[in-house]
């Protein structure tokens, strides 16, 4: 039989029942994101590092305490990525905008191009506006 734990201290999220690895408590990519945001890297850390180590219960038991027989153990890196859920409505560089158009502009005159100014926090898919 084959006994699984977390080594990582990075586990608080995470536990393993029924040899499977379970949610503790509901991600947030937005926190996680908050919390690992002292490292200096080019793209933000929104994964979590894992390593579960695998015991062999057999080779660990009370009667197979002799140095002929180690101790059979594997540890096994697991990489979680955490995506990014569409919950950060875009943000504008000021509340209103105004503008005007003559009414004889002709069609494809631009309006208004400070619209390419807005943000959204969100990655991926959910951050394009």
């Amino acid at each position: 039989e084959i006994e699984l734990k977390i080594e990582s201290e990075t586990h608080k999220y995470f536990h393993i029942e029924d040899k499977s690895l379970r949610l503790t408590r509901p991600l947030d990519r937005d926190a996680i994101l908050k919390e690992n945001s002292t490292q200096i890297l080019q793209q933000p850390i929104t994964s979590i590092y894992l390593q579960i180590s695998c015991v062999d219960k057999r080779s660990h038991n009370h009667h197979n305490q002799d140095a002929k027989r180690p101790i059979k153990k594997k540890i096994i890196p697991v990489l979680v990525k955490v995506l990014d859920l569409n919950d950060n409505a875009p943000k504008f560089s000021q509340p209103i905008y105004s503008v005007q158009v003559n009414e004889l502009a002709p069609i494809g005159t631009v309006i208004l191009d400070q619209l390419a100014y807005a943000v959204d926090l969100d990655s991926a898919n959910n951050g394009q506006i």
